[in-house]
């Protein structure tokens, strides 16, 4: 008999301000247009079938089985199909953390995981777990979303990044967005309100409101 022994070590690792709120699965029928939209958390987009492309902004990407597609607050975003390759998804809506990729570029990510089905399982367990909605169903769905958050920061070296939950203006979610990526880089009043469109007086107003400090206190 062979016996191999492996000792738990406890970990310093980081807690997650993250909260599961809704669990979708749907499949593209052709029976109701796309239009882009915003949502006030995070969202999660994972492809299990199909083929088409994904809409941010004024931005276009190809996505395919196994892509897993991360959408910052506010962003505008929509999805479509390839013609007669419908697209079959997963989506979870998260609050209290978005992502960053590890150069800090963007918070809208598009990463593969069609090699790694343990991905794949974790979207189909919490589904499966919040249609049963069997005592303790919504705990696991809490839990297995911290395994999906730490598999996909350790596969695709993502930074997590604790976001308000309040609801906030999709420009102060935009300049929030703009600080995080280019925090290093000289940001002046101008470059915000050039950014959002809005009064510069309103603008730091708003942000100051949702903050509770100034943009240029970041």
């Amino acid at each position: 008999m062979s016996n191999r022994h492996y000792s738990v070590k406890e970990q310093d690792v980081e807690k997650f301000n993250s909260k599961l709120l809704s669990i979708s699965n749907a499949r593209d029928e052709g029976d109701w247009k796309s239009i882009p939209h915003t949502h006030p958390f995070t969202e999660l987009f994972f492809v299990s079938d199909g083929k088409g492309s994904f809409l941010f902004d004024q931005t276009t990407h190809s996505i395919y089985p196994g892509d897993l597609v991360i959408i910052p607050p506010y962003t505008e975003h929509t999805e479509r199909s390839l013609p007669n390759q419908p697209l079959e998804y997963y989506v979870l809506g998260i609050d209290g953390i978005s992502f960053l990729a590890s150069d800090k570029t963007t918070g809208q990510i598009i990463c593969n995981f069609n090699d790694d089905t343990s991905i794949f399982n974790l979207f189909r367990q919490m589904l499966q777990e919040i249609r049963n909605s069997q005592y303790g169903s919504e705990a696991i769905c809490q839990r297995l979303l911290e395994i999906l958050i730490l598999k996909i920061i350790r596969s695709k070296h993502l930074i997590p990044v604790s976001i308000n939950s309040v609801r906030i203006t999709k420009e102060c979610a935009q300049i929030k967005e703009y600080l995080d990526v280019n925090y290093a880089n000289r940001i002046t009043l101008d470059t915000l309100t050039n950014l959002t469109h809005m009064n510069k007086y309103y603008m730091v107003h708003s942000f100051t409101r949702y903050a509770g400090l100034s943009p240029f206190s970041i």
